[in-house]
């Protein structure tokens, strides 16, 4: 039993380590070089190496675009668990782009769910697409501004959640006054 887990843990180093060297090659610019280092750490079960590659296959980076190869690489990183919400929100990007909402949503939650809060303004933009789930985007949006940056959530993230806020309560406000208009003009008063 201790020597299969010094195995698992020596492979689990060398996998890191391959890992390492891709990422050390991509970021100098040496993209095909890297992404076969990402490959064998990724198929080692490095689950950083198994997201980025994911992320070289979803954007191009090195090799052409492809987003069945992004996705089984995202879903094998997601299922081994470290960073499983950026693989999430990822997947829940290229489903939303698909416009397939309810698996995007699906995703989006997930990511959530693992603390990346910047995943609720993803929700809250589908959420708006449907005037019955206002309720339900405004509250990923507060869910938003409650996250502290850097940590879960971005500045800029804030900002278009403060806006999109803004434009909610813009629209209720003004069905609020066509409807207390309408109403009295029929004789009903809005209480």
């Amino acid at each position: 039993m201790a020597r299969a887990h010094r195995a698992k843990k020596q492979r689990q180093a060398r996998a890191q380590e391959v890992y390492l060297r891709g990422q050390k090659e991509q970021d100098e610019g040496n993209l095909r070089s890297g992404f076969q280092l990402l490959l064998r750490a990724a198929k080692l079960g490095d689950p950083g190496a198994q997201h980025n590659l994911g992320y070289t296959y979803d954007v191009g980076l090195g090799v052409h675009p492809n987003k069945e190869a992004a996705m089984y690489w995202y879903k094998k990183a997601y299922r081994n668990g470290r960073g499983g919400g950026l693989s999430a929100t990822n997947i829940g990007t290229i489903f939303r782009d698909e416009q397939k909402y309810p698996e995007a949503v699906r995703w989006f939650r997930r990511a959530v769910s693992h603390g990346l809060a910047d995943a609720n303004l993803e929700l809250a933009k589908i959420y708006l697409m449907n005037p019955r789930q206002r309720s339900k985007a405004t509250a990923c949006l507060n869910a938003v501004l409650k996250a502290t940056p850097p940590i879960g959530v971005g500045e800029d993230d804030q900002r278009q959640a403060r806006k999109l806020l803004k434009e909610i309560k813009g629209t209720y406000g003004k069905r609020s006054q066509n409807g207390n208009r309408a109403r009295r003009q029929m004789g009903r008063s809005p209480n």
